[in-house]
This record gives C-alpha cells, sequence and structure tokens, in this order.
C-alpha cells in the first residue's frame, strides 16, 4: 500500500508542475481579463462593499426579449470571491491562483476515474485535463465555463465513491453537486440528462433515488429557487415570453463558441474511456501509450501557447492585451484628476469595464456612467486614426473640447486625454 501510495504521489507531483508550467509561460500576456471578467468582477466588489449576497450571477448567453433576459446562478459569483479577496481583487494573481486551484483538481479526478472506472483510464484523462491545448487555454483566467470545467473532478470522485460504497448519502451528495454546477453554465444541461440514464436507465438504479435526485437538485439550485420565489417568478415569466414570441427573439450565443462544450466535451471523455477500457493496453505497451499520448499533446500545446501572443487570449482587439490596459490603468491613476471619465474604443464594448474595475477597486470617487458632464476624458484609440474622427458617443458628445495629452500605449494604440472647453 505504501508502495502504490509513492507512486500516486510522484504522479501527482508530476502532473501539477507539469499543469503549472504550462501554463505559466507568458502567463500575463495571455491572460483573459476583458469585458466579462472585470464585469462580473466589479459586481462582487460591490456585493462586497455592501454586504451583500446575490442570488443571481451574470447573464447566460442565451436569447433576449425587450429587455427580458436569462441569468445564471451565483455560484460562480460565490466562487470567485475567495480568489479576488485573498489577492486583495488583483487580476493576475487572483487568475493565476484560479489556475492553481485546477491544477490541485488532478488529485480528485485521478482517484475519481480510479474509482469509477480504472487505474489506466484515471491516468490517461489525468494527461489530457493537464496538456490539452483546449484545456490549458481555459484554465487560465475567471470565467463561469472555466470554473464548471474545474469542479467536474469532484463530481467524477462522488461517482466513484458512490460506486464503490453505494450509499443513498453519495447519491443526494451527487445530486446537490449536480444542482451546484448546473448554475455555472446551462449547457450543463446536457450533462445532467446524460446522469440521469446514466443512473436510471443504465445502471438502473432504484426509482425511489429519483427523490434523492431532485431534491439534491433543487438544494444545489436553491438561490435560483429564492429569486424565482422573490421576484414574482422572473424567469419562468421570461422563458413563457420567449416561446411566445420566439420570432422576435434577439440571437444568442454562436453553438460554434468554444466554452459551450468544455464541460460536455470533458464528460464525453469520461464515456469514452469507460467504453474503451477493456481495449486499453496493459504493462509496458501502456506506459509507452502515455508516454506518446504526452509527447504529442505538449508538442501540440508548445506549439499554441510557448510564444508571446500578440494579444490576450480572446482579446476582443487586435494586438491589444491585459498589459496595455493595465498600462492604461496606471497613465489615468497618475494624473491625479478627478472629474473625468474613460472609454476605450480599441473594444466592440467601449465601457472600458478592465480599466474602471481597477478604478473601482481603488475607490476612485467619479461618476463612472455620465458621459456628459465630466471635464475630462480619457480615451483609448488606435493610433493610425484622428482621435475627433469617431462615431462613439463618448467622444461625440465630448465637444467643445481640446486634446491635452498623448501616451503611446503600444505600436497600435494610444491613449488621449481630453479636455472640455
Amino acid at each position: 500500500m505504501k508502495k502504490i501510495f509513492r507512486k500516486e504521489l510522484v504522479l501527482f507531483v508530476l502532473a501539477i508542475l507539469i499543469f503549472v508550467s504550462v501554463r505559466s509561460v507568458y502567463f500575463t500576456q495571455h491572460l483573459n481579463f476583458s469585458d466579462d471578467q472585470a464585469g462580473q468582477a466589479t459586481d462582487i466588489l460591490q456585493d462586497y462593499r455592501e454586504h451583500k449576497i446575490p442570488l443571481i450571477g451574470n447573464r447566460a448567453s442565451s436569447p433576449s426579449y425587450q429587455g427580458h433576459f436569462i441569468y445564471q446562478g451565483p455560484a460562480y459569483y460565490y466562487m470567485y470571491f475567495p480568489f479576488l479577496y485573498l489577492t486583495n481583487f488583483e487580476p493576475i494573481s487572483s487568475s493565476y491562483l484560479f489556475m492553481l486551484f485546477c491544477a490541485v483538481m488532478i488529485i480528485p479526478l485521478y482517484y475519481g476515474m480510479k474509482l469509477l472506472i480504472d487505474k489506466r483510464t484515471a491516468i490517461l484523462l489525468v494527461i489530457i485535463y493537464t496538456l490539452l491545448p483546449y484545456y490549458v487555454a481555459y484554465t487560465r483566467f475567471h470565467w463561469n465555463p472555466n470554473y464548471l470545467l474545474s469542479l467536474l473532478p469532484l463530481l467524477l470522485l462522488l461517482m466513484g465513491l458512490y460506486k464503490k460504497y453505494k450509499t443513498q448519502k453519495l447519491f443526494f451528495c451527487i445530486a446537490v453537486l449536480v444542482g451546484i454546477l448546473f448554475q455555472f453554465h446551462y449547457a450543463f444541461i446536457f450533462v445532467v440528462l446524460g446522469l440521469v440514464i446514466y443512473y436510471f436507465f443504465i445502471k438502473k438504479v432504484s426509482p425511489f433515488f429519483l427523490i434523492y435526485f431532485f431534491v439534491g437538485f433543487a438544494i444545489g439550485f436553491s438561490p435560483l429557487i429564492l429569486f424565482e420565489l422573490k421576484h414574482d417568478f422572473y424567469h419562468t415569466r421570461t422563458l413563457l415570453l420567449f416561446i411566445q414570441h420566439y420570432k422576435e427573439l434577439d440571437s444568442a450565443g454562436s453553438i460554434y463558441t468554444p466554452h459551450y462544450y468544455l464541460s460536455i466535451s470533458f464528460m464525453l471523455f469520461v464515456v469514452f474511456l469507460g467504453l474503451t477500457k477493456k481495449m486499453l493496453p496493459k504493462g509496458r505497451s501502456f506506459i509507452i501509450t502515455c508516454s506518446i499520448l504526452s509527447v504529442l499533446l505538449f508538442a501540440w500545446t508548445a506549439a499554441d501557447n510557448f510564444h508571446k501572443p500578440q494579444q490576450s487570449f480572446w482579446s476582443p482587439a487586435p494586438y491589444w492585451s491585459y498589459v496595455d490596459e493595465y498600462n492604461a490603468y496606471q497613465i489615468i491613476e497618475s494624473q491625479n484628476l478627478k472629474d473625468y471619465n474613460v472609454a476605450n474604443l480599441a473594444y466592440y464594448n467601449t465601457e472600458a469595464y478592465f480599466i474602471k474595475y481597477l478604478l473601482k477597486r481603488d475607490k476612485e470617487a467619479i461618476n463612472y456612467d455620465d458621459y456628459y458632464h465630466n471635464k475630462y476624458l480619457f480615451v483609448v484609440k488606435k493610433s493610425n486614426t484622428k482621435i475627433f474622427d469617431t462615431l462613439s458617443y463618448e467622444v461625440a458628445f465630448f465637444k467643445p473640447s481640446k486634446l491635452l495629452k498623448t501616451w503611446q500605449l503600444n505600436d497600435h494604440y494610444n491613449l488621449y486625454l481630453l479636455k472640455r472647453t
């Protein structure tokens, strides 16, 4: 037993070191902390300062109708908060801490797969989770689908423990966790349906366990249930509106968006390994197979990640990264102005959420939503265009005005300071 434990300890240390190392290469340059991350961090910061516990989270990437939206659960905010709090709400440190959390999840992932299927599939899934570029990219930054992926090893661990002990308490814990995970992203519904089919139609657990499943799921999903009761069944009424006006709905996120499939793809790997476990090689052949898979995935990851990127991952603007955004924030703070606002015209969304998040963190007392009465305006804009040659309302309505200063942020973007005259 001690020999087995030592071998597994070596596996964990090696896998975690590789996991952290491949994601640490140009971590800041790859880091995605743009509109979604900054806007959600701002919500969390405000709730923390006002001592509020939210019952809903961020808006889901779903259709909308005349200002009616579907919101995800607050579990993402609850989980996001400790990473921010422990790092003084700092984007890089909190993101890196989340990445370390994802690395530690290798341990429950291994034991969960070992109990649920066998040791060989556990090792293979650890290699895939550690080195597949798709998972490398999405375990480096805050986002609700990424958090969902990071918690799936806990689900596998509970499933493995239930397979071994078959207790009602463990099945109930699985249902509670499934309810919690469903709060993070509604694409998880496909995994929920898969689990129902697996347990009640394939494994044929007692129909009585349906009670445990529904009650446990409801407990895990309870913040949104409480929100419904408190707000006159907002989501229920919104869904009815969607059904009644389905031809008039504003478009939802594209089905080709990669993050929709993070949790689904991960659980499909589990299913695939479970179905093919008898065909997997053994002994030295298995070691060779794992080595070849590791080398191939490492080479693929290296090709995608081991070079300095021209822009952050999923950056809404070319040649624009966290570093440039942070430089703009530092310049703005150094001017010691009071009556100002910020517009980032590098984005399709000009509200400068990231810069404003850092300013709010620093308790800068400005009117963040008013672009009509501010005396000064900082503008991030491409350097090959004229500052006043824009249709953006933040600049178009900031007239009459004059240009006071210009700072070069990189080879493609400048920061301008305008003043009303």
